[in-house]
């Protein structure tokens, strides 16, 4: 299910392995979390991931990843830029 509240847009190399999304609060937000799944990830890499706002880097599995990221958008307007990329 995708909260009809918050934009999502991601951009993967084809290869999987790196990519970006971006989440929008749109101007009815509610602020609570949004599960973000990557699409352009393989299941069987490692990736280290990047949370823009605070700086926050971390590794998963593409396994892992796939299970998805919550991410915490506090306000309406409010964004959050996701990295990641194969290591």
């Amino acid at each position: 299910m995708y909260a009809s509240d918050v934009c999502i847009l991601e951009i993967a190399d084809t290869d999987k392995t790196q990519g970006a999304i971006t989440l929008f609060a749109m101007s009815n937000f509610k602020g609570n979390v949004t599960k973000v799944i990557p699409k352009g990830i393989d299941k069987s890499k490692i990736y280290n991931v990047t949370l823009d706002n605070d700086g926050a880097t971390f590794t998963l599995t593409g396994y892992e990843l796939s299970k998805g990221i919550d991410i915490f958008l506090s306000s309406n307007l409010d964004s959050e830029l996701i990295l990641y990329k194969e290591i």
